[in-house]
């Protein structure tokens, strides 16, 4: 009994006490961002190509594309079309947000030209097309961990290390206060996004950094024009899909 009054008063004491919030403990700065007015009520209808059709490709799914329409979707998103890195991979298919190579498409899901033809077809319909481009990490075996060893972060015995709090085996986290990956998006995005438009396929992609993403979590690309807009990931790493 005692005990137990003795730990009432304890609770009740400490309860009683201000907390004062730590010099560094104050919010951020809002970020005030203007979005044209179809994106207030658009609907967004997410697809993993690969588990979408039997098929599990571009191809497959562009058949879908005049059913989607006609259930009121606006806006396809399309999580990672890029090949998925080998090391550490997760489970026997990998997770597309283990980024081996940002120029190319997973051959797995098609081609560049079934890309193109995806889009084509999206736009013949009145939809927009939203790629899923990961920003804050990049398979093991990119090349960029061998061009730009710098670019990543780093244990303490200088190897690769997954992003904090995560088991993800199979991404290196990428070090955004290397001034030199910041601009990631136009080296990486860019020249895709510039053969897709060879085909002559509009591509709108928004320049929107990376690294100003990962403060604050994802946040939406203001799509302006009829296009393909890229979403890029921040800090909501819980979205990844279990596999």
């Amino acid at each position: 009994m005692r005990r137990r009054l003795l730990t009432t008063l304890i609770a009740a004491g400490l309860a009683a006490v201000p907390v004062q919030a730590a010099p560094g403990d104050a919010p951020a700065a809002g970020v005030a961002l203007t979005n044209p007015a179809w994106t207030r009520d658009a609907v967004i209808y997410q697809i993993n190509t690969r588990q979408f059709t039997p098929e599990g490709t571009l191809a497959a799914a562009q058949q879908h594309l005049e059913r989607l329409a006609a259930m009121g979707v606006d806006i396809i998103w399309l999580m990672p079309i890029h090949p998925i890195g080998l090391e550490g991979r997760k489970g026997s298919l990998g997770s597309p947000y283990a980024v081996r190579d940002y120029l190319a498409v997973n051959p797995e899901l098609g081609t560049e030209a079934d890309l193109a033809a995806f889009v084509a077809e999206a736009h013949r319909l009145g939809l927009k097309v939203i790629l899923d481009w990961v920003a804050n990490h990049s398979a093991r075996d990119n090349p960029l961990t061998q061009s730009h060893p710098h670019w990543y972060t780093r244990t303490p015995e200088g190897a690769l290390t997954s992003p904090a709090g995560t088991d993800w085996s199979d991404v290196a986290d990428f070090d955004y206060s290397q001034p030199g990956l910041q601009p990631l998006h136009d080296r990486c995005h860019g020249p895709l996004g510039a053969r897709i438009r060879d085909r002559r396929v509009p591509l709108r992609c928004r320049r929107l950094c990376p690294h100003r993403l990962l403060g604050g979590g994802a946040r939406r690309a203001r799509g302006d024009q009829a296009g393909v807009h890229a979403r890029r990931m921040g800090t909501a790493r819980s979205s990844r899909p279990r596999l």
